[in-house]
C-alpha cells in the first residue's frame, strides 16, 4: 500500500523514473578522472575532443562533440584559446543547469564539430550548493544537470569532462552523469592513489545509486619517456611491437595489479602519451592542440611564430616537426584504443 512506503522510497522511485529518460541520451558520457592534480586530464580533455571532432568533420558527421569542464580554474578554456572569448560565462551555464534556472549555453564551434562548456569562478558557486546538501538535495542537483545535459545530448556524439583533481562535490556532479571514467595517470604513488580514490567514488551509495552504469573504461598512462619503449622489428625491419622498460613497464605492471585488486575488468590502455614538456608549454601559449602545433611547426609560418614565442616564453622555442607530430600521434591512438573500446562495450551491452 502506498501509506506503507517511506518518503525516502517514494522520493528514490521519482528519481529514478525521472532519471530513466535522461540516461538513455547520456550512453556516450566520458569524463576524465583522478584524484590528483598533474595527471594530464586537461590536456586529455582537449586533444581527445579535437581529434573526434575532426574525425566528425572530416566524415561528414551531423553530430559535434562537447567538451566541458568541471575544474573552477578554467584551463580547458585555455586549451583551446578561449578564456574571455564571447560565450566564456566562466561556468554560469554550468551553475544555471544545476539549480535548474536555464538550459545549458556551450560555446559553439570553438573548433569545427566541437562545442565547449567552459568552467570559472561559477563553479564554486556550484560546490556551495552541493557541499552542505543534504541527501536528497543533492540528488535533485545532480538530476536538474543530468536533465539539462540529456536536453542537448542528441547534438552530440561524444561528450567529454575534465575533471578537478580535489573537490568530491564536482567529482560527484560528473560521475552521476558519466557513462565512463578515463583514469589518466603519471608515475608517482600519489597519482595511484587518486585511482584508489575513484573506486572509493564508486563505491559512494548515493552515486551508486543514483548511476548504476558508470564505470572504468580504462587507465591511461600519461607523460611517459619515449625511449622506454623500443621497437621490436620482423625480418624485414618493419616495427611489429614494443617492449616497454625502465618506468613504464613497472607502472604497467603496478596499475594491471590495482585493477586486478579491485577486480575491475578495465584495461591499462596500450597507448602512452609521451612526456613533451616543450610541446606541451607551446601548445598552451598558442591555445592549440598537439595536432594543430604538428600542423604550424610544419607550415612556412612556423619561422615567424617562433620568433613572437621567443619573447613570450622568453627563449627560443624548440620543437622539430618529428617531435610534434609523435605527440599528435599519441593522441589520435588513445582516441582510437578509448573510444573504440567504449564503441564495443556498447555493441556488447546493446
Amino acid at each position: 500500500m502506498r501509506g506503507s512506503r517511506s518518503r525516502d522510497e517514494e522520493f528514490w522511485e521519482n528519481v529514478l523514473e525521472r532519471l530513466h529518460a535522461a540516461r538513455r541520451k547520456l550512453t556516450r558520457v566520458v569524463i576524465l578522472l583522478n584524484g590528483k592534480g598533474g595527471t594530464g586530464k586537461t590536456t586529455c580533455t582537449a586533444n581527445f575532443s579535437a581529434v573526434l571532432a575532426q574525425v566528425a568533420t572530416e566524415s561528414g558527421s551531423a553530430k559535434r562533440v562537447l567538451a566541458m569542464e568541471f575544474d573552477p580554474q578554467g584551463n580547458l578554456k585555455s586549451e583551446f584559446g578561449q578564456m574571455g572569448k564571447p560565450g566564456d560565462d566562466d561556468g554560469k551555464s554550468i551553475l544555471a543547469a544545476v539549480m535548474g534556472t536555464a538550459p545549458l549555453a556551450p560555446m559553439r564551434e570553438v573548433r569545427p564539430h566541437l562545442d565547449l562548456l567552459p568552467s570559472g569562478e561559477q563553479l564554486r558557486r556550484v560546490v556551495r550548493n552541493l557541499a552542505p546538501a543534504n541527501e536528497h538535495e543533492r540528488v535533485e542537483l545532480w538530476l536538474s544537470f543530468a536533465e539539462a545535459l540529456a536536453e542537448i545530448a542528441d547534438e552530440y556524439e561524444w561528450i567529454l569532462v575534465d575533471c578537478p583533481p580535489g573537490d568530491e562535490a564536482l567529482q560527484k556532479l560528473a560521475m552521476a552523469v558519466a557513462r565512463w571514467i578515463v583514469i589518466p595517470t603519471v608515475f608517482d604513488k600519489a597519482s595511484r592513489y587518486g585511482l584508489e580514490q575513484v573506486g572509493h567514488l564508486l563505491q559512494d551509495p548515493d552515486v551508486d545509486r543514483f548511476n548504476e552504469d558508470v564505470d572504468v573504461l580504462g587507465v591511461l598512462m600519461f607523460a611517459f619517456e619515449r625511449r622506454e619503449a623500443r621497437a621490436i622489428k620482423d625480418d624485414t625491419g618493419e616495427i611489429v611491437d614494443q617492449k616497454e622498460v625502465g618506468q613504464r613497464s613497472r607502472l604497467r605492471r603496478a596499475l594491471e595489479e590495482d585493477l586486478a585488486r579491485g577486480g575491475s575488468p578495465a584495461p591499462v590502455f596500450q597507448t602512452v602519451i609521451s612526456n613533451s614538456r616543450v610541446v606541451g608549454e607551446t601548445c598552451r601559449e598558442l591555445g592549440m592542440v598537439a595536432y594543430e602545433l604538428a600542423d604550424s611547426v610544419q607550415s612556412p609560418q612556423w619561422p615567424q611564430l617562433r620568433k613572437e614565442l621567443a619573447g613570450t616564453l622568453g627563449g627560443l622555442v624548440s620543437i622539430t616537426d618529428t617531435t610534434a607530430e609523435a605527440l599528435a600521434a599519441d593522441y589520435e591512438q588513445a582516441v582510437q584504443e578509448i573510444f573504440g573500446r567504449a564503441l564495443k562495450e556498447e555493441a556488447v551491452n546493446s
